[in-house]
């Protein structure tokens, strides 16, 4: 238990020092020079912009190779396998209701009251909200919400495909109609896909083609096309337009 200090009083004085989430995450060049110190080889680039500079993170990917037995259990995947087990059981630990929100919020990636009530149904998603930051569960505050961090995403978006994956589908359909209708289209697509509708995804393509190909976007336009090309619907001005690029 922390004692009982004047905290106010101390911070008016400037006698404590605040420090942000940004101020504690390694840069990748103190991941590189934690890596030399431990004598460990040097993450790959992926790898290190996944982990965002998350020190446990970095530790866990950095961490010398475990026993056997250890890593018999994790099928050889490494520190994202022990992140997992780990996320598994902080999971577990929590009350239902905070347990769902996770579960069910971790579709967005940007996770914001409004859109918590609004395109997933979620009530009382400002409560929520708070009780995930003051429990510090892999979330950082951003402007208006949260977001969590890849791997913890990543978990439980993987957790909720496995364990209901009809109401994986549904809420990311759910999302993907209200970005559409509020012209976040580019957000809606990647619902859309997570969703296993392509082909509203192929619509939203073609319909934005022309003005993302006037206005620069040709990288967001390739994109589109390389994750479309592998599904049976007719995405010609988006052909069209990236042909020329």
């Amino acid at each position: 238990m922390l004692p009982d200090l004047p905290l106010v009083e101390m911070i008016a004085r400037r006698e404590i020092l605040a420090f942000g989430q940004e101020k504690l995450s390694f840069s990748p060049a103190e991941v590189e020079g934690l890596a030399r110190q431990m004598g460990n080889k040097l993450l790959p680039r992926t790898q290190m912009d996944a982990l965002e500079g998350w020190p446990a993170g970095v530790i866990l990917a950095l961490h010398p190779p475990l026993p056997a037995e250890v890593e018999e259990s994790l099928h050889g995947k490494g520190p994202e396998a022990l992140f997992n087990v780990l996320a598994s059981s902080m999971l577990a630990f929590q009350l239902p209701d905070i347990r769902n929100f996770l579960l069910v919020s971790s579709v967005l990636a940007q996770v914001t009251p409004e859109v918590c009530s609004k395109a997933l149904g979620i009530p009382n998603s400002h409560e929520l909200l708070a009780s995930v930051l003051n429990q510090h569960l892999f979330a950082s505050r951003v402007a208006g919400g949260i977001t969590y961090h890849q791997l913890f995403r990543d978990f439980l978006q993987n957790t909720l495909k496995q364990s209901s994956p009809e109401q994986y589908s549904r809420l990311h359909l759910s999302a993907a109609r209200w970005f559409q209708a509020n012209e976040q289209l580019e957000t809606a697509f990647n619902h859309y896909l997570a969703a296993g509708a392509p082909e509203y995804a192929a619509e939203i393509a073609e319909f934005v083609a022309q003005d993302y190909f006037v206005q620069g976007k040709v990288e967001t336009l390739l994109e589109w096309k390389e994750r479309l090309l592998p599904h049976p619907f007719p995405i010609p001005n988006l052909l069209h337009k990236c042909a020329i690029v």
